[in-house]
C-alpha cells in the first residue's frame, strides 16, 4: 500500500466514525430513505478517496482540500462527506480550520457523538482543557456505551486536574462510569484500580484489582500490584497467592523482592530486584524499590541513580514524592538563586535560596525560604529575569516586570512555567521539594520564579521573588 493511500485509509476512517444512525436529519432531508443516503454518502466517500489520493501524490494538497471542501459545501447534510474533509483538514495541519468546521458540525448534527469527539480531542491538542472536557462529556452523553469516549475524559481530567497535584477526582469519576457498560473490561477495571493506586487508596485499589483477577487470575501487574498495595496497608502480610498466581516468573520474583523490601531484607531485595532489570526496563516501580533498597544500604549515588530512572519512567506521585525528597537530599545542586521580598516599593529583603537540581528528566526545585504566611501559595516561572516593578495606571505593581508565567510548550493544558503550589509551614517556613517534569535548566535560566500571595492559579498579588541567573 502506497503512502498516500495509508493516508486515506486514516481520513476514511475518521470520517467513516459517525454512524448514519445517529445523524439528525435536517427538513430537507425528509423526503431521503436512510439507506439512499447512506447509499450516497459511500459512492461519495469513494470518489473522494480516489480523487483526494491522486492530488495528494501529485503533492497538491491546497487542491485536495479545495476538493474536500467543495464536497462539503454539496452535500452538507452528509456526515461521512463532513467528517471526511475536517480529517483532511487534521491530517494538513490545519486544525484551527478543522475546529472551526467541527462547530458548525456540533450545530448541524447535535445528535452526533463523533462531532463532539474529535472536536474535543482536537481542543485538547490545542491546549484549551476547559473547552476539550467540555466537548467529550457531550460525546459519553450521546453515546455512553463507547468505552474509548470515557477514557478519553478521564485522560482529560487527569491531565487537566494533575499539574504535578494527587489529584484525579473528574478522572475516576469518568472511569466509574464507565464501569456501568463496560464491567468486564480488564482494562477499565485495570485503569481505576491504577487511579485508585495514585490517590494512594490502597483499599479500594485492592478491590478493583481483585476483579481483575476475577476474570483474568494470571494477571501479572495485577498480581503484582495487589501483593504491593496488601504490604503497604500491612508490612507483615502473606502474599503469597499473588506470588504463585503471577504468569511470569519475572513477576514471581518481582514481588517477592517486593515482601522482602517490607520485612527489611534490603540486601537480599537488592539482589532479587536488581536480577530483573533486562525483564523489566520499563517498570519504573522496580527502580523505586531498587532506590530504597539502596538508600538503606548506605549506597547512595546508586539509590540517586535509580530515583532519578524511576521518575523519569513514571511512579505514584506519592512515591514520585519521596524519589524527589531523595533527590533534593543527595545531589548537588544544578543552580542556585535568592528569593526576595517584593512589594508596591520595590525589591525587599531575601528569605532564602532555592536550589535548581536538573534531572534527565524535569528539574526539581528545593526552596530553603522563611518569612511568608503559613498555608499554600502560587508559585510560577514567569517569562522575563527581573523582579522590578511596572506603573499601571499611575500604580506600582510588584514584579510586574517578569510579565506573565513562562508559556514554554503547554504542559496539561497550561503554561510550562505553571508549577505545584509552594506552602509555608506553621514556623512561616518553605523546604518541600517540588518536582516540575516540564521544565528543564535551560528554560529556566535567566527567568524568574515568583511567589503570590493567594494560592489560586491566577493570583495577581506577587509578593516574592528570584531571578535564576
Amino acid at each position: 500500500m502506497s503512502y498516500f493511500s495509508v493516508v486515506l485509509v486514516i481520513i476514511i476512517f475518521f470520517s467513516n466514525i459517525a454512524q448514519a444512525d445517529i445523524i439528525k436529519i435536517s427538513p430537507t432531508d425528509v423526503a431521503t430513505s436512510s439507506q439512499n443516503k447512506t447509499l450516497l454518502a459511500q459512492q461519495e466517500i469513494k470518489r473522494l478517496s480516489s480523487q483526494v489520493e491522486a492530488l495528494l501524490a501529485k503533492e497538491k494538497p491546497a487542491a485536495a482540500l479545495e476538493l474536500a471542501k467543495s464536497s462539503a459545501l454539496k452535500m452538507p447534510n452528509l456526515a461521512k462527506v463532513q467528517f471526511f474533509y475536517v480529517s483532511l483538514l487534521v491530517f494538513l495541519e490545519q486544525k484551527p480550520q478543522a475546529l472551526e468546521h467541527l462547530v458548525l458540525l456540533k450545530k448541524r448534527f447535535p445528535r452526533n457523538d463523533n462531532a463532539f469527539f474529535m472536536s474535543g480531542v482536537l481542543h485538547w491538542q490545542q491546549g484549551d482543557s476547559n473547552q476539550a472536557i467540555s466537548d467529550m462529556k457531550k460525546a459519553t452523553e450521546l453515546s455512553p456505551t463507547t468505552l474509548k469516549y470515557w477514557l478519553m475524559l478521564s485522560q482529560m481530567n487527569h491531565d487537566g486536574e494533575g499539574h504535578g497535584l494527587n489529584v484525579h477526582v473528574g478522572s475516576l469519576q469518568a472511569l466509574l462510569a464507565a464501569e456501568k457498560y463496560h464491567g468486564k473490561n480488564t482494562d477499565l477495571l485495570y485503569r481505576i484500580a491504577i487511579t485508585y493506586d495514585e490517590e494512594s487508596k490502597s483499599k479500594q485499589a485492592l478491590a478493583y484489582y481483585e476483579k481483575v483477577l476475577a476474570i483474568d487470575p494470571s494477571h501479572n501487574n495485577a498480581n503484582a500490584s495487589s501483593a504491593i498495595n496488601l504490604l503497604k496497608i500491612n508490612a507483615q502480610a502473606d502474599v503469597i497467592k499473588w506470588q504463585k498466581a503471577a504468569a511470569s516468573k519475572a513477576y514471581r520474583d518481582y514481588i517477592r523482592g517486593i515482601k522482602l523490601i517490607y520485612n527489611q531484607s534490603f540486601d537480599e531485595a537488592y539482589q532479587v530486584l536488581s536480577a530483573l532489570k533486562a525483564d523489566m526496563p520499563r517498570n519504573g516501580h522496580l527502580d523505586y524499590y531498587l532506590a530504597k533498597a539502596s538508600l538503606a544500604l548506605a549506597n547512595q549515588s546508586q539509590a540517586l541513580s535509580f530515583a532519578n530512572a524511576a521518575i523519569d519512567k513514571g511512579i505514584f506521585p506519592l512515591e514520585q514524592g519521596e524519589m524527589v525528597s531523595l533527590i533534593a537530599n543527595v545531589k548537588p545542586a544544578t543552580f542556585t538563586f535568592t528569593m526576595h521580598k517584593i512589594s508596591s516599593q520595590g525589591i525587599g529583603e531575601a528569605i532564602g535560596n532555592i536550589d535548581i537540581i536538573e534531572l534527565s528528566k524535569g528539574i526539581v526545585i528545593k526552596p530553603a525560604l522563611a518569612g511568608l504566611a503559613t498555608g499554600s501559595h502560587g508559585f510560577h516561572v514567569h517569562q522575563e529575569g527581573t523582579c522590578d516593578n511596572v506603573v499601571v495606571d499611575g500604580k506600582s505593581v510588584s514584579g510586574g516586570m517578569a510579565m506573565g508565567h513562562y508559556m514554554g510548550h503547554q504542559h496539561h493544558g497550561s503554561p510550562a512555567g505553571d508549577l505545584a503550589n509552594i506552602v509555608f509551614d506553621q514556623q512561616k517556613k518553605a523546604q518541600q521539594a517540588i518536582y516540575a517534569p516540564q521544565l528543564t535548566f535551560a528554560e529556566v535560566q535567566g527567568r524568574s520564579f515568583m511567589i503570590h500571595a493567594l494560592a489560586s492559579k491566577n493570583a495577581d498579588l506577587r509578593i516574592a521573588c528570584g531571578v535564576v541567573q
